[in-house]
């Protein structure tokens, strides 16, 4: 934020549980559609949306699967942190920010609006080995 004189930004999602991940998902082809989802998510995402709108299905697929193969948001805090930064969220410069966040050495991926079809800055920060 200092860099990009941001000063103040909105966290929409952190790490999340299989059912958090189940009802997001949901909530997103309610409001966006499932062929939009489905251009999100890779074949594990697209495995879980297959069982829409049954949201225990769902649960069940990503436990099946394995919930850090269906999305980051899933993984383990000690290896890595995925933050969700609205966009709208008072960032005055939001893609300047999302490209100057793509450069931090602890960032290992930025997916936004401006390089995916992400709708937030979606951020994935690899956490130091012990």
């Amino acid at each position: 934020m200092n860099e990009t004189g941001e000063n103040s930004i909105q966290i929409n999602s952190t790490m999340r549980t299989p059912e958090d991940q189940a009802r997001i998902m949901s909530d997103l082809v309610k409001s966006g559609g499932m062929a939009e989802q489905k251009k999100l998510y890779g074949a594990n995402g697209r495995a879980v949306l297959d069982k829409y709108p049954d949201q225990k299905a769902m649960v069940d697929k990503i436990n099946a699967i394995g919930p850090s193969k269906v999305s980051n948001h899933l993984g383990d805090p000690s290896k890595i942190n995925v933050v969700d930064i609205s966009r709208y969220g008072g960032i005055k410069k939001p893609k300047n920010f999302a490209e100057k966040l793509a450069t931090n050495k602890a960032v290992q991926r930025v997916l936004s609006p401006w390089n995916s079809k992400d709708r937030a800055i979606h951020t994935e920060i690899i956490q130091p080995k012990k």
